[in-house]
């Protein structure tokens, strides 16, 4: 838990008054029910320094104690300043690791925590794993696992598409990262993880009361088992002393400059991650994308085109998916109009300035990737699905950042994106994926999905032109320009 020892209240930055009665807790309880609308109304009412309640509030994301007071910062600008000052700005997990439970504090110890010396210490023990080449040598486990989902979709049905994509991304995170075939009989440690990120993710957990039924009692059983579990797959890696090609086997070989390696609580703490990295947010990047193409038939057309002209109904090697240039555009634009992780944190180390005020140490520092990329001085008709406009504009790191920027920037943003778009040209040259009349509302939690799923009609591809748009209804209509 970070100390601060001196907080002082930014009690200057304008920004919605505390709610009547609750103070800013029902500030809390508005932003936690629609996190979207909440940064929308504060940037557009107050600008870009923004403070999540006027005049301070407690504890409301991180490990802070004595928080004066979390500020929003939106903007290019403040974005850069946020993500290349990390000696001021640093990281800090969005749940305690004060929970008096080392399995737990192991399992929360990855990277995204992590700061300073110790933070690249860790990620240049881990680029080997992610180098262009290792990355690459995944492609033939990302086919394999989608040729299995495809093989098991019935034309003329309909299938939750999101659930699937939550599915298949999980038996490539588990392949990839640990080495495990959950299809073929491996212990599911992608199932035992996202129990554990789910119940993470209740509050009351931080109430600590240790008796049977409680959250906390649950959440300290399933890291126990989660993290005897990792320990099993470490042993067995070890053991057998080779390189068995997924990112775990590299980790515990990788050393650095110095000689030095990861420790069992690293390893354990950074593979934990890893997975929660690369698996919900690319679930969700495909759902959103075969979404954005079923509500607009004109680029779903032009993107079959492209495929069978590249591809003629072949798996794509890893350079036919380099020449798949309107599926890279269509990808991008998805990412940037429907971002899988909205919001993200930092904690101010120090008194300093941002935009313009004073922000106070221990702050917590909201950015917003989402407010970024919605934004019509970097991107006009910033609600409209585009994926053209790639074609004549090129963003600075700052401006477009689903993947962070600077030297935090995300280490499997390759990864992601080569599975994403190998995923997506299978599918859509295999079926014809659409929507019916529907209703389709926004969840986020810390990432953004479609809350409870989304049906889409798995019909064969017979290449004829896509049909009228689908008559969307529900909250992602506030999102994003729709027919």
């Amino acid at each position: 838990m970070i100390r601060t020892e001196s907080a002082t209240a930014a009690t200057a930055i304008p920004g919605l008054p505390p709610v009547p009665i609750l103070g800013w807790r029902g500030n809390m309880l508005r932003f936690f029910r629609d996190p979207l609308t909440y940064l929308k109304q504060s940037q557009r009412t107050y600008g870009n320094v923004v403070a999540f309640a006027h005049g301070g509030n407690g504890n409301l994301l991180a490990t802070v104690e004595d928080c004066p007071g979390t500020v929003f910062a939106f903007g290019e600008a403040n974005n850069q300043a946020i993500l290349t000052k990390t000696d001021v700005f640093q990281s800090s997990p969005m749940s305690s690791t004060q929970l008096g439970h080392a399995p737990t504090t192991r399992l929360l110890s990855g990277i995204f925590s992590m700061n300073g010396t110790k933070h690249r210490q860790q990620r240049r023990l881990m680029m080997p794993a992610f180098h262009k080449k290792r990355i690459e040598g995944y492609l033939t486990d990302m086919a394999a696992m989608t040729e299995l989902l495809l093989t098991r979709w019935q034309p003329g049905s309909q299938t939750d598409f999101h659930q699937d994509m939550m599915e298949l991304t999980l038996q490539i995170a588990c392949k990839t990262l640990f080495g495990v075939d959950i299809l073929h009989g491996d212990q599911n440690i992608g199932a035992m993880i996202q129990n554990w990120i789910k119940s993470n993710l209740n509050p009351l957990i931080m109430a600590r009361v240790d008796l049977p039924g409680t959250p906390y009692r649950r959440f300290t059983r399933l890291s126990t088992e989660l993290d005897s579990a990792m320990r099993a797959i470490l042993d067995r890696k070890r053991a057998s002393g080779v390189d068995e090609g997924d990112v775990l086997s590299m980790l515990i070989q990788s050393r650095d400059e110095n000689g030095e390696q990861m420790t069992e609580d690293e390893l354990v703490g950074q593979a934990n991650i890893l997975f929660f990295a690369g698996h919900e947010t690319t679930a969700n990047t495909l759902t959103w994308t075969i979404f954005l193409l079923a509500c607009h038939p004109e680029i779903y057309t032009k993107v079959l085109e492209e495929l069978d002209t590249k591809l003629g109904g072949a798996t794509p090697t890893i350079d036919q998916l380099a020449s798949l240039e309107l599926l890279d555009r269509v990808i991008k634009e998805s990412m940037r109009i429907l971002p899988p992780v909205p919001f993200l944190l930092r904690v101010a180390m120090e008194d300093t300035d941002l935009g313009g005020y004073r922000i106070g140490r221990g702050s917590e520092v909201i950015y917003s990737p989402f407010i970024t990329h919605h934004s019509p001085d970097l991107y006009p008709e910033p609600e409209r699905f585009n994926p053209d406009r790639w074609l004549t504009i090129d963003p600075s790191p700052y401006a477009y950042i689903p993947f962070g920027a600077g030297l935090r920037m995300c280490i499997g943003a390759p990864f992601a994106l080569m599975e994403a778009k190998l995923v997506l040209a299978m599918m859509l040259q295999r079926y014809r994926l659409t929507l019916a009349d529907t209703k389709v509302d926004r969840e986020v939690m810390i990432t953004m999905s479609p809350k409870g799923g989304m049906r889409v009609l798995v019909q064969p591809q017979d290449k004829r032109p896509i049909d009228a748009p689908p008559a969307i209804q529900g909250t992602i209509r506030e999102l994003v320009e729709l027919p």
